[in-house]
């Protein structure tokens, strides 16, 4: 008897180490073919269909020969083994097939043929250690009849399996991949896989007793019932992980790490469920409909759990960190469905069980219930009723199956029912959204897709913002001449540009800044296609993309376009992409950028931009090693003068070369473009390359040597959402940079046929200058609302800074608007302020306009 339970216990934890590689295996493929087949929703989703459904196939199609076999424990081996062997070939396989995935998929697919395509691709590469995945529990099962003389063991194997799952959530993400990367981590999975059949194998060589049989259980739910049910809390259990995520993804941060929590929870409860089962299960009698019940009862309670999570991660994370307060906050609304599901599978597969099979047919339908779950829920639910309403639907969709399950023998009290349908009309009836508007605003727009939940705020002062997931905002009409300055700003170093690729369109504001120059046809290219559906909030941001055939706006993969499409391109311009957030880190690898490169056009420029705001030094660092790996000759530009949201931007021409000052700013400017540079503050050579901060070698030594963020090992996925927390603020970091690099004109652009360079360096160096002491000057002010005292706090340094740098329109502009804010209640004063900025700038006829226009001739 002890060596029968030594054997039955040791068979646990093989079963437990078995978990932590299945999951690890998912949580890995997908990213490693999302590289290939976009990130995407759509293609996400089918990657983890894909996954089920091979689970299931395997399972339907082993489980009879593994029920039957003599020798259930070399079953067990080989499926390991399988397992193993197959997940190191993917090492090879899958980088070598990505760049043919992404041209058969093509950049512009219809949703059947995306969806079609990344499901059968991802199934047929997965299959072969998928359905050896399928087949394990039942061998495992059937291996620990054999060795402990029971067959009850389908709970506790279930669990340990679980929790090894819930363990490989947690150690992939957090440990293992963030150091050796994805194929290393596939080698240390495999290796858990080769550990499991080596025992398996040992054990082999034990003399097995002959296991116990069972007859078929006629008093439960009919076999046909009993699939059935299966099928369904596969499909309504999966669904609600997929919905709950999509919740928690508007009010977690949203990273790679928020993830792994939302499904760690899940995972122990699960195993949880299942533990607790195994110790009363037999004891419990007849509860199939009362488990059902418990499951739609905590599903509920866990949409309440939604409106709670807000609050308790902000309460909790300054003690237990950032990472175990999201997992709080998962737990409010994962922990107790997902622990009555464990008990509810459990159940079930025991009483599939028979002499001759049936746990795997069971698992099987289980599976294919979780292969559709994505599809149902994520690609048709939400975005038809909204994340909320979904929840509760599947809450209800356990009632129904709780009423199918108590016409058997089985019966269960309809008053529960009864309640349980009054909660979820109430849940879909009376729960506000998620979205909330902003304080003294409105909520103009809420869109639950497939891909994210977008939505537009108006603020107090009537400014439209465009918000995804409730947290990211992605510009809006208070940003306009921001976001129109990075289009133009890197346009206008290209010197003759005919073709253009902007890789994110937001709001439209940037993209829109094509349409100002002559024979340019430029593509936009944005990932979630609810942003689209906002554009018409924001018109006036982009009124110039209508009425012309020259701008094309298209929902599309990022990485996937410049794999897929041929077209060559002058300039290419990266959005900001918030590096921190799931799946942006892949936006910045070595073999993003290579692709980049190929895709540019001889001459052409490509300028990546980055949210400074959202980046520390040493990822910085890394995105700017990687950037030069492929972009050697690169330049680092400062993008606007914003303390609040600073950006930068790294850009280089495929062969390094040079923009030269007499080709960016010559006979081009004129007309429809002249106008455009102008009232953005673009229209002199000097604002142009005025955020300049430093050429390749400069940039080189900055960066340090160091790792590179690469599709194996994106670096910045583990990196960034840990420099999201730390909570410094970005002027620091821009005072970081103007303390590092000293530049030099030459460095910045090339004066090649220039009469009067030495006076253009010259003013170029104050521009500089005065830069820094503008940004010093904001760093050390506080607007005070009071129009007269910040006036006098801060004219006269502004004024200081135009007498270095007459050309530094940033400090002039704002002169003038503090002149006519304060013309009604101290005209004395405003008088004094333009007398002594037409003395600092004579050049500019501005103020002296200004002053006629409020105080006539004097």
């Amino acid at each position: 008897m002890t060596t029968r339970r030594g054997a039955a216990s040791l068979l646990h934890g093989v079963v437990f180490f078995s978990g932590i590689a299945g999951l690890g295996y998912q949580v890995i493929w997908v990213r490693m073919l999302s590289t290939g087949l976009g990130h995407e929703v759509f293609a996400v989703l089918a990657i983890v269909a894909a996954f089920f459904g091979g689970l299931a196939l395997g399972a339907l199609v082993l489980d009879r020969r593994v029920a039957q076999t003599a020798r259930p424990v070399l079953w067990y081996a080989g499926l390991e083994a399988i397992i193993g062997l197959w997940a190191v070939a993917l090492v090879w396989v899958i980088p070598s097939v990505n760049d043919g995935l992404a041209l058969l998929i093509g950049p512009m697919p219809s949703e059947i043929w995306r969806w079609s395509t990344s499901f059968g691709a991802a199934f047929l590469l997965l299959l072969p250690a998928t359905a050896a995945m399928g087949a394990t529990l039942p061998a495992a099962e059937r291996v620990f009849a054999s060795i402990a003389g029971s067959t009850r063991g389908i709970g506790g194997l279930y669990a340990a399996n679980a929790t090894g799952a819930m363990a490989g959530a947690l150690l992939t993400i957090f440990v293992i991949a963030p150091q050796i990367g994805f194929s290393g981590t596939l080698w240390v999975l495999a290796a858990l896989n080769a550990i499991c059949a080596i025992w398996a194998l040992l054990q082999s060589q034990v003399p097995q007793p002959n296991g116990p049989t069972l007859r078929a259980d006629r008093t439960a739910l009919r076999e046909n019932g009993l699939l059935i049910v299966l099928f369904a809390t596969g499909l309504l259990g999966i669904g609600y992980e997929v919905a709950a995520v999509r919740a928690l993804a508007q009010i977690l941060e949203n990273t790679v790490y928020s993830f792994a929590a939302a499904l760690a929870v899940y995972l122990l409860g699960t195993a949880l469920g299942a533990a607790i089962w195994q110790a009363f299960g037999p004891r419990l009698g007849r509860v199939v409909p009362w488990l059902i019940a418990g499951v739609s009862v905590s599903s509920l309670g866990g949409i309440g759990g939604v409106y709670l999570v807000g609050g308790s991660v902000g309460a909790v994370e300054p003690v237990l960190g950032t990472a175990m307060a999201e997992i709080v906050g998962a737990g409010l609304v994962l922990f107790l469905p997902s622990l009555a599901s464990g008990m509810l599978f459990a159940e079930l597969a025991q009483r599939a069980r028979r002499a001759d099979g049936g746990l795997g047919t069971a698992f099987a339908a289980n599976a294919l219930g979780a292969a559709l779950a994505p599809v149902v829920v994520g690609v048709v639910l939400i975005p038809a009723i909204g994340v909320i309403p979904t929840l509760a639907s599947l809450s209800a969709g356990y009632l129904a199956l709780g009423f199918w399950a108590s016409a058997h023998p089985e019966r269960a009290p309809a008053i529960v029912f009864a309640c349980l349908a009054g909660g979820a009309i109430a849940v879909v009836a009376l729960a506000p959204g998620l979205s909330q508007a902003p304080a003294g605003g409105r909520l103009v727009q809420s869109i639950d897709g497939v891909s994210a939940h977008v939505s537009v705020t108006e603020d107090a002062g009537g400014e439209k913002w465009l918000v995804v997931n409730d947290s990211h905002v992605m510009g809006g009409t208070g940003s306009y001449r921001l976001d129109r300055i990075q289009g133009h700003a890197i346009l206008m170093q290209h010197p003759e540009p005919r073709q253009a690729l902007f890789l994110g369109v937001g709001t439209g504001a940037t993209f829109a800044a094509a349409a100002a120059h002559p024979d340019l046809a430029a593509t936009g290219v944005e990932l979630l296609p609810e942003v689209l559906e906002t554009l018409p909030e924001f018109a006036e941001a982009h009124a110039e993309i209508t009425g012309t055939g020259a701008l094309d706006l298209h929902i599309g993969d990022a990485r996937r376009w410049v794999r897929a499409d041929p077209t060559l391109y002058d300039v290419i311009i990266a959005d900001t992409y918030h590096p921190a957030k799931d799946g942006a880190a892949m936006l910045y690898t070595v073999e993003h950028f290579a692709a980049i490169k190929a895709r540019l056009a001889d001459g052409g420029i490509f300028a990546q931009w980055l949210p400074l705001h959202q980046l520390d030094l040493p990822t910085l660092k890394l995105i700017v090693r990687s950037f030069q790996a492929v972009f050697p000759r690169a330049r680092l530009q400062l993008g606007n003068l914003n303390l609040r949201t600073p950006l930068l931007v790294l850009v280089s021409g495929r062969d390094g070369d040079q923009p030269r000052l007499r080709d960016v700013m010559g006979d081009r400017v004129r007309g429809p473009l002249r106008d455009a540079l102008d009232r953005i503050g673009l229209g002199t050579p000097f604002a142009l390359y005025g955020g300049f901060l430093a050429g390749p070698d400069a940039l080189r030594t900055f960066a340090e040597d160091g790792p590179l963020n690469t599709d194996d090992l994106p670096h910045v996925l583990f990196e960034a959402p840990q420099a999201q927390s730390a909570g410094k603020p970005p002027i620091d970091r821009v005072a970081a940079l103007l303390r590092t690099f000293q530049p030099e004109p030459e460095q910045a652009v090339s004066l090649d046929g220039i009469s009067g360079a030495d006076a253009f360096r010259d003013r170029l160096q104050r521009y500089w200058l005065a830069r820094t002491a503008f940004l010093k000057l904001g760093a050390e002010t506080r607007i005070t609302g009071n129009p007269g005292a910040d006036v006098r706090a801060l004219a006269p340094r502004l004024v200081e800074i135009l007498q270095i740098s007459p050309d530094f329109d940033p400090a002039y502009a704002p002169l003038l608007q503090m002149a006519r804010r304060i013309s009604q209640t101290d005209s004395k004063a405003a008088k004094v302020l333009l007398r002594a900025l037409d003395r600092a700038v004579p050049g500019r006829a501005d103020a002296r306009r200004l002053y006629r226009d409020l105080f006539g001739a004097g």
